[in-house]
């Protein structure tokens, strides 16, 4: 009578690391970090993928080779989020029930990718006596652990796994019910393993069934034209799925004489595939092994199983759009009953050697499909945290970038709003200040909800001083009254005014503005709280505060467009204390009434509330993020201003962590910004346009395969989500941007909405009761 576990061949425990079998046969499991190719272009995937054209020629025969691929539901990233917000320091009564929204909201998408490498030396001898057997496996087990060692270097992050870790993925790919409770695999040395981990007789009713736990079995009977990482193409499934190509090496001169003989190896070899195959127009098997020949390959048998975890609707489902998309591309899956037992058994881990059929194929082809497609998933422990298309969570770290300039290019409902919203939401808590200007009002309730001040600006009445109060001078009386970085960005982001419409200031005029700035330092009024532009004016006409006679001139010239500017109906505002209202650790400021009554008006707003802004930033000696919102409306009244501005802003925040935050629609803002500035942008995000994306790329030094992408996405409006191609540094993420209710709530500006705020506004300051009336009410 044969038992069901007696079709498995998992015995004992030899080693750490080394599974005995029932048939002489040993294995292990190698963990690996797997290759993410989903950004690259098919050029920089050839090149990726040579690392693994590497390692199957090291492959040895006597060995198989089965490269297993994990795909599952994953909210792990979530906790450690949610984990990371025990750690807020301010902002805890709105942050932290919006954190949960977020942590649930995205952990319940959630997928991962994890890949691993079981290596099984075949049986090299069956003695008749059992003990003498144990002492060959022994033997083969050494060999094998040493052979895999030499194997480590050519897959990143790879590490041989303890027999635990390899029980763990047996249990995963073969017990779903057990791995779903989370259960520890058993390993009971009294008992074969193979008697401890089969636990019951599966049914087939279309897939394999383990009581409602279904597993539907793939066999790709006919492979598709592939080129290097083929698999991306499959990877991102919504639905838990193993993935096992089981390879081993075979004398490829053997192989090539038997071609004609062995009508298996015929049919295998004939299959059209591979991204040289058809352009050499394969007819016939002579071809083939010229092209086998010429390009120096090998020959490999192989097995080609994917298994899908679900229930039965759920894996029919995707075992549909699995057939499709192989066959549409000239590859053959099998699926019927007769399949399902027998490659169910065949791609658990260290059963592969014993799959009941082997095709034969060249290296390319073999390595091309490999099931290694992982992706990236940023920062552990995230202060901010996404979705990636694939559905990979991924996590964001503000704090620990040392300078973390950042630029969003989107238009108007493509999801940037919101997404910046959320930023606040989860970065403010940490210690991270936010001064944030913009025309509307998309940010007052996030700035309330925290409890700061939001402003409107009234340019018949609002007085801004662009000037540094009197508390950023320096006390030591052998220095400079104010800081050097400090007054020389303040003067150039001026220049406007002081050099009559110019963006910059030569030498001499920087000196003499500089000299005239720091006089106002030097004995401070306790009667108000910062100098103003008139006293400036007073120090740039008097003459004796200048030693060359250039720098006199300069200061005479200077003094003249500061007096004329002071005389204008706009300017006699700006000779008066400040009087707007900005709150500490977060402010908003909207510009919208001034962007009304005159375009010249709000280019003097703007430079002179972002220098303010800059100033307490440098103040404060914090993390800080000085937003500029609708970038384009700013740019299309004086580009050239706007850019000076940029320029000074990012050179101001280097010396105390203050970082510039742009948002903006096209590529005129991005032009003009310096491209000292534009390279030193750690963070940006682009989202859906319908042009200008190779200019842009270009003025950003975009990574090929990422602009592909961002090229690609489609026009998302009806969309329950957004995309977004977001880079931190060098690394670049696909987005799928979708947030909870409650955030889109927080950050919905449709006019109708923004008219419900205002009521709701005046009636409560508690920002979960505010949004609890607009939920209502909307």
């Amino acid at each position: 009578m044969t038992y069901y576990h007696e079709h498995y061949t998992w015995s004992h425990p030899l080693t750490e690391a080394v599974i005995a079998h029932t048939d002489g046969a040993v294995s292990l499991l190698v963990e690996w970090g797997g290759f993410d190719s989903e950004l690259l272009t098919a050029s920089e995937r050839e090149q990726q993928f040579t690392q693994l054209y590497q390692l199957l020629n090291r492959f040895e025969r006597g060995y198989v080779f089965e490269f297993h691929l994990w795909r599952e539901y994953d909210n792990r990233l979530a906790a450690e989020y949610l984990e990371k917000g025990k750690a807020m320091v301010r902002g805890e009564a709105i942050a932290a029930p919006l954190r949960e929204d977020i942590a649930q909201h995205l952990g319940a998408m959630a997928m991962s990718n994890r890949v691993g490498l079981v290596i099984t030396h075949r049986p090299t001898r069956r003695p008749f006596f059992v003990r003498r057997q144990l002492v060959h496996q022994s033997r083969d087990a050494l060999a094998l652990v040493e052979y895999a060692r030499g194997l480590l270097r050519y897959l990143p992050a790879a590490r041989i796994a303890s027999v635990e870790e390899y029980a763990q993925r047996v249990q995963q790919s073969f017990y779903r019910p057990a791995f779903s409770a989370g259960h520890t695999p058993v390993m009971d040395a009294r008992y074969a393993l193979r008697e401890q981990w089969v636990r019951e007789i599966p049914e087939v009713k279309r897939a394999v069934a383990f009581g409602d736990a279904h597993t539907k079995v793939l066999f790709f009977y006919m492979y598709p034209n592939a080129t290097p990482a083929w698999f991306t193409g499959l990877a991102a499934i919504s639905c838990p799925m193993h993935v096992v190509q089981i390879v081993e090496a075979v004398d490829t001169k053997d192989a090539m004489r038997k071609t004609e003989a062995e009508s298996d190896m015929t049919d295998g070899l004939m299959s059209r595939r591979g991204r040289d195959y058809s352009a050499k127009g394969l007819n016939d098997l002579a071809a083939f092994r010229q092209f086998v020949a010429e390009h120096n390959l090998r020959i490999y048998r192989n097995a080609y199983i994917v298994h899908l975890h679900g229930t039965l609707e759920q894996v029919d489902a995707a075992a549909a759009n699995i057939t499709d998309w192989v066959e549409n591309h000239d590859g053959q899956v099998r699926a019927a009953d007769y399949i399902q037992l027998a490659y169910f058994r065949a791609a658990q881990p260290g059963q592969g050697y014993r799959s009941p059929m082997f095709r034969p194929d060249d290296t390319w082809q073999v390595a091309d499909m490999l099931p290694v497609q992982v992706y990236r998933t940023g920062e552990r422990y995230p202060e901010s945290l996404r979705l990636g298309v694939a559905g990979q969570l991924i996590g964001f770290n503000y704090t620990t970038l040392k300078l973390s300039h950042a630029f969003t290019g989107a238009k108007t409902g493509m999801g940037k709003g919101v997404d910046k919203v959320a930023t606040i939401l989860e970065t403010y808590p940490f210690g991270i200040d936010w001064y944030i200007a913009e025309i509307g009002e998309s940010y007052r309730w996030i700035v309330e909800s925290f409890g700061g001040i939001y402003s409107k600006v009234d340019p018949n009445t609002t007085v801004i001083n662009p000037l540094p109060p009197y508390a950023l001078a320096s006390s030591d009386p052998s220095g400079l009254p104010l800081d050097a970085t400090l007054a020389g960005s303040t003067v150039q982001a001026l220049a406007f005014l002081l050099a009559d419409g110019k963006t910059a200031l030569d030498v001499h005029q920087e000196a003499a503005a500089q000299t005239a700035l720091q006089l106002l330092y030097a004995a401070i009024d306790d009667r108000q709280s910062a100098p103003t532009i008139d006293q400036l004016l007073v120090e740039l006409e008097d003459m004796d505060n200048f030693t060359s006679a250039p720098q006199q001139k300069a200061a005479k010239a200077m003094a003249e467009n500061l007096d004329s500017f002071l005389n204008t109906t706009e300017g006699r505002l700006f000779a008066c204390q400040d009087n707007l209202l900005l709150s500490d650790g977060i402010t908003g400021v909207d510009l919208k009434d001034v962007d009304k009554a005159s375009p010249k008006l709000l280019k003097f707003y703007l430079v002179f509330l972002s220098l303010r802004f800059s100033h307490m930033a440098f103040a404060r000696r914090r993390p800080a993020r000085v937003l500029l919102d609708e970038l384009h409306k700013f740019v299309a009244i004086a580009p050239e201003v706007v850019g000076r501005l940029i320029s000074e802003l990012a050179r101001m925040g280097r010396k105390d962590n203050a970082s510039i935050d742009l948002v903006t629609q096209g590529i005129t803002e991005i032009d003009a910004i310096e491209s000292e500035v534009l390279n030193s942008i750690a963070i940006r995000s682009l989202m859906y346009r319908e042009d200008e994306h190779d200019h842009i790329a270009q003025r950003l030094n975009m990574k090929a395969g990422a602009l592909q992408c961002w090229r690609s996405y489609p026009y998302p409006m009806n969309f329950p989500w957004r995309p977004s191609m977001r880079s931190v540094g060098d690394e670049y993420f696909d987005l799928y941007l979708t947030f909870p209710q409650r955030v889109l709530n927080l950050a919905n500006t449709d006019p109708t909405i923004l008219d419900l705020k205002s009521s709701i506004g005046l009636s409560t300051r508690d920002p979960l009761e505010r949004l609890l009336l607009l939920q209502q009410a909307s």
